[in-house]
């Protein structure tokens, strides 16, 4: 990034770039600007062109709004140093200045405005620059700190990097952003007066909309071709320190042999025995040794569990916990993959950690913070028994999903699969772009509440056998992760707002969760029939899928059983979860010895057609199976007279 210039006019359409490369042997300088009125000024095109006949490199260009503008060109052997300008107000102060030898930066901003930073720390501004940056970079001189970079922007906002940090001011929200969260370090910011802009750092830019296609590719190939270079021109590096590397070690490994052999003649033939049997035990040490740590490798994969597609962290390797895959497992080496792409044949198990946030917590509180360790697994406890007794109460404890045939291929259920993971974690399509699309990768998971909805995409969607759905407990599923979008006041929430999307998302009740869904919250998978029909996509839709079918029988089968929906839950939640259910169950205005003693055919199946008889038996039976498990689990949780209703039931 070093290497670069990029000046934009007034829109991300008008540039001028200039590139130095080298590729180890030979320096040069490429270099592009666009013409018109709102790029580079014709005087500084001029310039520039004159530069290139009389073989100087431009090693300073800044043109203003007002066609000012300024070039400082010198040879590529450091002769031949001139600066020329035109068109400013500032033309004695670059008089007096380009003469003493040091380095001058110049920049035009709005309003006539300039700025000339002199050598390391020297400057000097036009009475109309910012205040704050005039103070800001008095206070770097008073400290004999330097000034790297300075850019004034349209509407007189202003970036600067110097030895203390970096400070601007009026840059719009999305270039404020990428400035302030990169964690590499910002070498210049460009802004055009249309608010399109460009940062430049070490190995990458960031370019906003609006900025030449053309200057994007240009800075896109810049920096693979330097990339590669650098890595060629390292490679070369090892390659001859390995040579000479093996060359000390020749002649060293020659004047050791000529010294042995020198010894040997003078010796006796004891001292050649004693010799041979050091030379034996050494070659069984190493053997040992070597089996030893042979048996180390083995003994740590199976202990750490190391198995391919595992989440692992490489000590001395990796950037971020977790931030390599295991490939594959050969004997006693392990292959991996990292986040970037880069993959590395023959790790030492030894030095590879699996990756686990809960062990690498308990870990840090095991010893030193017991009792922060006990009141941190007592709050999950809690938060986690909360969220299950909040999604009983409302009837929203299980999601559903159709599988896709890669995605039940490779299986996702916790005991067999590695979970359900986004088609492209890294896409920054919105939640309205990932309902509108179906087809669009993006970070969203797309699930529904509706195990109906879940079964018309398994199946419909599907023309061989098998297809299957993944019920999915929502309670195990972070919740900052999880994006209801299930009604019209939801999706407004959201941020979706199109008709089309609003209306797919409500009528699917679609509920979406970004990047992964972990294996432990799919609690089971399951087979659609062979009997539903298949393989209709297009030709129907979700309500005239379901409408000619009798779902309801495979429905009632993919209810969670009823332990799985219990489990860890505290005697409090038990008992609210026990009762939720059972107002669920229980016929609506009677109460429990009412129902007790009423006849299963009784008022509250009056009025009902045979559809709506056969729902209503299904969602009592449900919630009763629900109560059953708290009852069996927890006996205490129900009052006598609800356990004498379930034995009953």
């Amino acid at each position: 990034g070093a290497r670069v210039k990029v000046y934009l006019g007034a829109s991300g359409e008008d540039y001028l770039y200039f590139f130095d490369e080298d590729d180890g042997s030979t320096k040069w300088q490429s270099r592009g600007w666009t013409t018109g009125p709102g790029g580079p000024p014709s005087e500084l095109a001029r310039q520039l062109n004159a530069c290139s006949a009389k073989g100087r490199d431009a090693i300073e260009v800044a043109f203003g709004p007002d066609d000012e503008w300024y070039v400082n060109g010198r040879k590529g052997d450091g002769t031949g140093g001139y600066s020329w300008w035109g068109g400013t107000e500032a033309t004695q102060y670059i008089k007096d200045w380009t003469g003493t030898g040091s380095h001058l930066r110049v920049q035009f901003g709005s309003w006539g405005s300039w700025a000339l930073i002199h050598g390391q720390n020297g400057y000097w501004f036009s009475a109309n620059v910012d205040d704050d940056l005039t103070t800001r970079v008095e206070k770097v001189r008073k400290k004999n700190g330097t000034i790297k970079c300075l850019r004034l922007l349209p509407d007189d906002a202003f970036w600067v990097s110097d030895s203390d940090g970096m400070m601007w001011k009026g840059l719009g929200k999305s270039v404020a952003e990428e400035v302030k969260h990169g964690r590499d370090e910002v070498l210049d910011v460009i802004v055009a007066r249309d608010g399109a802009w460009v940062v430049l750092r070490p190995n990458r830019f960031v370019a906003s909309q609006g900025v030449s296609s053309e200057l994007t590719g240009l800075l896109t190939d810049f920096y693979s071709r330097q990339r590669s270079r650098r890595d060629r021109q390292n490679a070369r590096i090892r390659k001859y320190d390995d040579q000479q590397r093996a060359l000390a070690q020749q002649r060293a490994r020659e004047e050791h042999e000529r010294k042995e052999r020198e010894e040997r003649e003078e010796r006796e033939r004891a001292a050649v025995q004693q010799r041979e049997r050091e030379r034996a035990l050494r070659e069984k040490q190493e053997r040992e040794q070597a089996d030893r740590k042979r048996r180390d490798r083995l003994l740590a994969i199976d202990q750490k569990g190391l198995r391919p597609g595992a989440r692992v962290t490489v000590r001395g390797y990796s950037t971020n916990p977790g931030d390599a895959e295991i490939l594959r497992v050969r004997q006693d080496l392990v292959s991996i993959r990292y986040d970037d792409g880069d993959t590395f044949d023959g790790a030492d198990p030894l030095q590879i950690d699996k990756h686990d946030e809960g062990l690498r917590l308990r870990t840090l509180t095991d010893g030193a913070l017991p009792d922060a360790r006990r009141v941190l697994q007592d709050a999950r406890d809690s938060l986690l028994n909360a969220r299950r007794e909040l999604l009983a109460r409302t009837d929203r404890q299980f999601l559903w999903r159709g599988l896709r045939p890669d995605e039940h291929r490779r299986g996702v259920h916790k005991t067999e699969g590695n979970g359900l993971f986004a088609k492209n974690p890294i896409s920054t399509a919105s939640l309205e772009a990932s309902i509108d699309d179906g087809q669009l990768e993006t970070k969203y998971i797309q699930l529904s509440t509706s195990p109906g909805a879940a079964l018309f995409y398994a199946a419909a969607y599907s023309s061989r056998w098998p297809c299957r759905v993944a019920q999915i407990e929502r309670s195990l599923v972070p919740e900052e992760d999880i994006f209801d979008v299930s009604d019209a006041e939801k999706c407004h929430a959201r941020g979706v707002e199109s008709p089309r999307a609003v209306n797919f998302a409500v009528r699917h009740q679609v509920v979406a969760v970004q990047y992964r869904i972990p294996r432990e919250a799919i609690i089971a998978e399951w087979d659609v029939p062979r009997s539903v029909p298949r393989g209709l996509r297009g030709h129907t839709s979700l309500d005239e899928y379901l409408s000619q079918l009798d779902v309801d029988s495979q429905l009632r089968e993919w209810n969670a059983r009823p332990r799985a929906a219990t489990r860890g839950l505290a005697i409090p939640a038990a008992r609210a979860c026990a009762r939720a259910c059972l107002r669920q169950a229980l016929p609506r205005r009677q109460g429990l010895a009412a129902a007790l003693e009423a006849h299963p055919a009784t008022s509250w199946r009056r009025g009902l057609t045979p559809r709506g008889r056969a729902r209503s038996r299904a969602r009592r039976g449900r919630a009763c199976g629900i109560a059953q498990a708290v009852l069996m689990t927890y006996p205490s949780a129900c009052i006598p007279s609800t356990r004498k209703y379930l034995r009953a039931k």
